[in-house]
Parts: C-alpha cells; structure tokens; sequence
C-alpha cells in the first residue's frame, strides 16, 4: 500500500514510511493539506523530530495567512526545541507572508539566539522581501554571524533603491557595515554599484577593500571593464591596480587582452607590471 493510500492522520503511519518523506508522497498523504486536518497535521508535527522538516516543506506551500499565524504563534511560543523554531522561519519565508517580518526580525536581530535560527530568519526575510525586511537585514550586515546569510538574503530582494541604499552605507562610520555593504552589493550584482564599489577599493579597513573587490568580480559588463583599465593606466596606488588585475582575470574576455597590449604602449612606466600581469593572467585562463 503507497504512503498515499494510509491513513493520513496516523503518526505511525507516517512515520513507517520516513524514507518516502518528502515532496509529493508527503503531501498526498495529508490529501495535499487542502484540508483543516490535513493543515493541522502538519503543524502537529513540528513537534516531531522525525517529521520536523518534512512538515516544514509542506507548510511552506501554504500561501495562507490563518497558517502564517498559526505558526507565528508557536514560534513567538517560548520553551520549544530551537529546530522547531528553524525549521518554522523556514516555513515562514516560503509562505511569503508579510506579518511574518516583527517576528523573524526580532530573531534575526537578537544575538543571544541560537545563530543557526538568526540565519534561517534572514534566509526567510529575504524571500519575503519587503521594506521593513530589507531595513532589518541591512542592520544585520553590522553581524558577523549572520552577515553571510544577510547579504544573500539581500541579494534575493533585487532593488534598485536597496542597492543605493547600500551605496550608502559604504560610507557608514562602522567597518562592519561597510564590509558587510559590499557583501550585500555582489549578490544584487547591479551595474550601478561599480563606482560606489570602485571607491570602497580604498576603504582604509583591508576586509572593506576585499569584500569590494570580490564584488567587483560579480559584475560582468563593458562597464566594469572599462573602469578596471582605467585604473591600471592611471591609478598611482599600487593596490588597487593589482585589485584591478584580479578583477580583470575573472570578468574578461580575449577582446579584453587586446585592449591591454594597447594599454601597455601608452601607460607610464610604474604601470606596466600589472598590465602585463593582467595579460598573463586572462591568457592562463
């Protein structure tokens, strides 16, 4: 008999057939949680370790607000297991709902929480997207904990006015945002940050410079071509030209070799290391 033809509401069952947990089979065994009980079922067994994250699939299919605050009531809940509360940020970020933000922002934002929680509430903050989501998992950049999560999680919003946002912070007083900034800005990838990231190359902070650079190596255009050359044919610091070449070597093409050998002819002289060291690079590749 398929998991499908047993008796939904049995845990037993269910949990007989763990190996089937998953996607579809899970789902017809609750008859697709078109019902009460088949909903309720679901949220039961969050409880349940073994059917925790199974659940959790199903629910996030779920694009219904009684359901989002069913869940947002167990979650704001204290004294449950902390994969409860994981696997419900999960949940909450695939339902899309938006009167899920208060609640994973104010995990997200408490520090004393367990990190793997904070992360899954940026995961899920991002995937819903909003204002208020995108404000919360800016601050959050200032975390070295979640600031990975963070920026991917920005990253998912894709806003033109988040990415000026961000240019802005790469000015803010705290490294720790401006790092963060430029982690944010290489997920959105957008060609308008290559000036604002160009200028975070000299940040005075090495991990700001680093996380400019990689961002750089995101943006794959003539634009961001352009300015790497220009910085080789003019820019005095030494630094920021071999910044440029590591740039070079991963968003190039052979047109781009062709541009260097006549940039080599006419640069000043105490440029022409790294030119060459570009050319090199783009021709091993």
């Amino acid at each position: 008999m398929s998991l499908s033809q047993r008796n939904p509401n049995s845990l037993k069952t269910i949990k007989s057939f763990k190996r089937n947990l998953c996607g579809k089979d899970f789902l017809d065994a609750l008859g697709k949680t078109t019902t009460k009980e088949g909903t309720k079922f679901l949220i039961d067994s969050l409880e349940d370790e073994e059917l925790r994250w199974s659940a959790a699939l199903g629910l996030g299919k779920i694009k219904s607000p009684e359901v989002a605050q069913a869940l947002i009531e167990i979650f704001t809940t204290p004294g449950k297991e902390v994969d409860v509360y994981r696997s419900i940020a999960w949940a909450l970020g695939e339902m899309g709902q938006e009167k899920a933000v208060s609640c994973l922002s104010e995990a997200l934002e408490n520090s004393s929480k367990d990190v793997e929680l904070r992360r899954n509430a940026a995961q899920a903050l991002g995937k819903i997207g909003s204002v208020e989501a995108a404000e919360c998992l800016v601050e959050a950049l200032r975390d070295e904990g979640v600031r990975q999560n963070s920026a991917q999680a920005l990253g998912k919003i894709k806003s033109a006015k988040l990415a000026e946002y961000l240019h802005v912070c790469l000015w803010d007083k705290d490294p720790k945002m401006r790092q963060g900034a430029t982690w944010a800005l290489r997920e959105i990838g957008s060609e308008e940050s290559i000036e604002p990231l160009i200028a975070a190359l000299e940040d005075k902070h090495e991990k700001v410079r680093d996380g400019a650079a990689w961002a750089l190596k995101q943006i794959f255009s003539h634009k961001n071509e352009d300015k790497m050359l220009e910085i080789l044919a003019s820019r005095k610091g030494r630094e920021i030209r071999k910044r440029a070449v590591n740039v070079l070597r991963r968003i190039g093409s052979p047109e781009t070799i062709r541009r260097l050998k006549e940039l080599s002819l006419k640069a000043p002289p105490e440029n022409r290391e790294e030119i060459l060291e570009a050319i090199q690079g783009l021709k091993k590749r």
